[in-house]
């Protein structure tokens, strides 16, 4: 069994993974078809900000609502969750209205002519290990472990190939370790695949 639970991985893991969840806000810019249409290409934007404010941007897609959106997300002061109640109560709210302010500032400054028609904030978390890296590993012969995006922004941009490298975790009863290569093993900080 492969558990990728992010946030509420606490209650199945128990000791076993310590982890540190944030709550975290991200925003959500609605736009015409039409603009969405001009945007069409739109690369996904990180971008390096000192000091370590790595916002991120993802082009306009069509929600459910039938409306398009543009979504943008970054570090900002994220409260620690440490129950799965106050988590629970978290994905409840709209997330922190202040960063949603903030993360609206820095769209408009990137993208001054961008037609936005409502923006709207949106709860997310992010799961963090000790050595901020994430935690692929085995709990049990039968138990396996992708836990821990260490809130590295740029994830929304890559989670295929991680889902990729999840998928051959069965490999690891072999005694094979089928995420090396990808995360450095001697880095501490932010997850950086090395292949795309």
């Amino acid at each position: 069994m492969l558990l990728a639970t992010g946030g509420f991985s606490r209650d199945l893991t128990g000791n076993a993974l310590p982890l540190t969840v944030y709550g975290r806000t991200v925003t959500l810019f609605e736009v015409s078809e039409a603009e969405a249409a001009r945007l069409t290409g739109m690369p996904a934007l990180i971008y390096l900000d000192p000091p370590e404010n790595h916002p991120y941007l993802l082009p306009a897609i069509r929600y459910p609502d039938g409306k398009y959106y543009l979504k943008m997300g970054g570090p900002s002061d994220d409260p620690v969750l440490e129950t799965e109640a106050q988590i629970t109560d978290w994905f409840r709210s709209s997330g922190d209205a202040a960063a949603g302010t903030r993360i609206e500032a820095m769209l408009r400054a990137r993208m001054p002519d961008l037609q936005i028609l409502s923006t709207s904030t949106l709860p997310c978390v992010t799961t963090y290990t000790p050595d901020e890296r994430p935690a692929l590993t085995t709990l049990s012969p039968r138990v396996f472990t992708a836990i821990g995006g260490c809130g590295t922004d740029p994830a929304p941009l890559w989670f295929s190939k991680i889902s990729r490298v999840n998928a051959t975790f069965p490999e690891c009863r072999r005694g094979q370790r089928p995420h090396s290569g990808l995360w450095p093993e001697n880095k501490k900080g932010p997850l950086r695949p090395s292949s795309y």
